[in-house]
């Protein structure tokens, strides 16, 4: 294969890996973000590129499910939720759902 073709299928198979990567509250937050953030330093570096702020922080609410997809979109936080950067998001996530096994 030619570096393009390893380059796009390695980009397939991590974008593959990064939407497998899902959080439920009760699940280990930092297991979940440091699984999450993996991924995406691994695109960056077969990239070469980053990606900004605002894409890590779509990625990541399409990665919450249950309760912690339910918080992300409520209808109440939606203002303060979409004002947050990626690195604010996941201190919200963390701060809502507990650094280690949280307690549904």
């Amino acid at each position: 294969m030619s570096e393009k073709e390893t380059r796009r299928a390695a980009i397939h198979i991590l974008s593959q890996q990064l939407l497998a990567v899902e959080f439920e509250p009760g699940n280990n937050t930092d297991i979940f973000l440091a699984k999450f953030e993996a991924t995406l330093d691994a695109i960056k570096l077969v990239t070469r590129d980053h990606l900004s702020s605002s894409v890590k922080k779509a990625i990541l609410r399409n990665q919450l499910h249950g309760k912690a997809g339910a918080w992300t979109w409520d209808v109440a936080r939606k203002q303060e939720i979409d004002d947050m950067d990626y690195d604010q998001f996941k201190q919200a996530l963390v701060k809502e759902f507990g650094n280690g096994y949280a307690k549904v």
